[in-house]
């Protein structure tokens, strides 16, 4: 390769890098944590990014699959009445996500492919669960 058409190569490559760290950096470039936290508050959750952790997180696979002995049903309810889709048998990337709110409460929440499927309020020492939005 002469070194004329090896230099236009190098040039085109950086262009390429710097459009697209320019185009991340103008989209915000936000972490799914902040997408996760974004889609919470229009379902009446308010809590930071920083607040969730991640629980467990499995590759093409189903909440039902990885909740497999777990009875889900109260927990699937509370998720619909907030208003999230709550399709336990959807396949895809699960992350399993949690934020303590406080000593009794703790946010859990069921995203696949990047989208939050179900999420409710576990209410700790019992079996009640609550939506997001009734807290």
């Amino acid at each position: 390769m002469e070194s004329s058409s090896r230099n236009a190569l190098l040039i085109a490559a950086l262009v390429i890098l710097v459009i697209a760290i320019t185009l991340r950096l103008v989209t915000g470039g936000t972490s799914l944590a902040e997408e996760v936290t974004a889609e919470l508050k229009k379902h009446g959750c308010t809590i930071s990014s920083d607040e969730l952790y991640q629980q467990s997180y499995a590759k093409a696979s189903s909440i039902a699959e990885i909740m497999t002995g777990i009875d889900m049903e109260d927990a699937i309810a509370a998720s619909q009445r907030a208003g999230f889709p709550s399709d336990a048998e959807r396949q895809g990337e699960i992350y399993l996500l949690l934020a303590k709110l406080d000593d009794e409460h703790v946010l859990t929440v069921f995203v696949v492919d990047e989208a939050v499927e179900l999420a409710f309020i576990q209410i700790l020492g019992s079996d009640e669960v609550k939506a997001v939005n009734e807290l």
